[in-house]
């Protein structure tokens, strides 16, 4: 992929994201097209072990504290943060 330009966006992990990749806050270089749905697949190629939890129950992510429809793609730029929240249950 050579002259594909980067971009860095920040990752915030929530509740069951953050215990099972084992990190709260990251960043990861991602082509500059990349989109939410494709930051999520990144994701779990990272840390394997979210994709029971993704694969599972929709997950929700913020863009910049803005919360994102299920399956509304997004793309990303340099610096945005972006949060992946499980569902949380309860009752």
């Amino acid at each position: 992929m050579s002259g594909t330009k980067e971009i860095t966006v920040r990752l915030l992990m929530f509740a069951a994201a953050r215990e099972l990749s084992g990190v709260s806050e990251t960043t990861m270089k991602v082509p500059s097209s990349c989109d939410t749905e494709a930051l999520l697949a990144m994701v779990v190629k990272q840390y394997p072990k979210l994709s029971s939890l993704v694969e599972q129950l929709p997950t929700v992510l913020a863009v910049n504290k803005n919360m994102m429809p299920l399956g509304e793609k997004v793309v990303l730029k340099e610096g945005d943060e972006i949060a992946v929240i499980p569902p949380i249950s309860g009752g």
